[in-house]
């Protein structure tokens, strides 16, 4: 009897340990990290803004693409036949600056 009790035992310590939760310190919101960054367009597009992102550092922007229809960038409607892809390259504060991207 003496061993089967034993098990009892144990089998009752591991059903509170699993019954325990496992992190009681303070959850960190991930949003409050990061910050906001304007996309540009290249030189050639007159640097005209073309979206926002975030991220929570700089580095991580650089090689995101963004797609966009020739109707955002010139804002004229007939020229929604057609996207364009940029990739950001550099970033400086809180802007990225991007380059024509093509596969």
């Amino acid at each position: 009897m003496k061993g089967s009790e034993k098990m009892a035992e144990e089998k009752v310590q591991k059903q509170q340990q699993a019954v325990k939760p496992k992190n009681k310190g303070k959850t960190v919101d991930k949003w409050k990290k990061k910050s906001w960054y304007t996309i540009f367009a290249p030189l050639e597009f007159e640097r005209k803004e073309i979206g926002e992102t975030v991220a929570e550092k700089p580095e991580m922007l650089i090689g995101r693409t963004v797609t966009i229809t020739g109707r955002e960038l010139a804002n004229q409607a007939k020229k929604n036949h057609f996207t364009l892809k940029f990739r950001v390259k550099e970033v400086a504060a809180n802007k990225a600056f991007t380059e024509l991207f093509q596969k």
